[in-house]
């Protein structure tokens, strides 16, 4: 453990020297939920205006079957695999 401390202290000089006082650590995809869309569909809402939402049924690969619905086409087709990152759908 020792021999990291030089390191950490270098970093912490050159994020000084950038104006940052305190790390910034990013974990990518941090608590996505991963699985595959299933299906696509779209359902009417009001056939004056044209407008629809767009559904999409999304299988976990926890074996959990959710559906999200969206105001407009997300470009999510059926095989795709996708991620779930604080409850809206995401190409991984």
């Amino acid at each position: 453990m020792s021999k990291l401390l030089p390191f950490a202290l270098a970093a912490a000089a050159w994020l000084s020297a950038c104006g940052s006082s305190q790390p910034q650590l990013r974990v990518a995809n941090r608590g996505a939920t991963y699985g595959t869309v299933s299906r696509v569909g779209t359902e009417a809402e009001n056939s004056s205006r044209g407008s629809a939402t767009y559904q999409y049924a999304v299988q976990l690969d926890s074996g959990e079957l959710l559906n999200f619905t969206y105001a407009s086409d997300q470009g999510f087709r059926a095989g795709q695999r996708v991620m779930m990152v604080d409850g809206k759908l995401q190409q991984p």
